[in-house]
């Protein structure tokens, strides 16, 4: 190859890893912004199930106080 030729492919090459390098530049902007809506998205859904753990419990425990009320007011009347 001619020295002329050598430099041509030289540029050649540096113009494909510029570009290579802006492309993946692009996409990890784009990967990392899908990898956070995927984090946000497992908080969310983690929270609501953690929301309606508590408030099935809440509920649960409601129940329980209630009856335990009613039990001793039917002791007390009863006494």
């Amino acid at each position: 190859m001619t020295p002329d030729q050598i430099e041509n492919l030289r540029g050649i090459l540096q113009n494909e890893k510029e570009q290579l390098a802006a492309i993946d530049k692009k996409y990890s902007k784009q990967i990392e912004q899908m990898g956070q809506e995927e984090l946000i998205r497992r908080t969310e859904v983690e929270r609501r199930g953690r929301r309606t753990q508590l408030q099935s419990d809440e509920a649960t425990h409601s129940a329980q106080d209630e009856e335990q009320a009613e039990e001793l007011l039917k002791q007390i009347e009863s006494a």
